[in-house]
């Protein structure tokens, strides 16, 4: 977090004002976890290039990051008071989305 706006209109969500790298998928180990797909994945000789690639289920990007993406998610959240199911709502609708 950078900075909390006077509560205004435009403090009722928050925004993403510039990032860097995809986000790991789900599931897929931590940083150690995530370091190694991605290792697995540049090399298409790794014995576990195939099944790695099944298991993710789509292209991946790690370099890839969409500011305005991020922040169409961010304004579906119910600010300031985002509830644990209404996050948990939001992200599983990003994670299944196909954008």
């Amino acid at each position: 977090m950078e900075k909390i706006s006077p509560d205004t209109a435009e403090s009722s969500s928050a925004r993403c004002l510039e990032g860097a790298r995809a986000c790991p998928p789900e599931d897929c180990g931590g940083t150690p976890g995530y370091d190694d797909l991605l290792k697995i994945l540049e090399n298409r000789k790794h014995p576990e290039h195939k099944s790695m690639k099944e298991w993710l289920g789509r292209p991946l990007d790690p370099e890839a990051f969409d500011v305005e993406k991020t922040n169409l998610w961010l304004r579906k959240l119910k600010w300031p008071r985002v509830t644990e199911a209404q996050l948990r709502k939001v992200i599983m609708a990003r994670l299944t989305a196909h954008d």
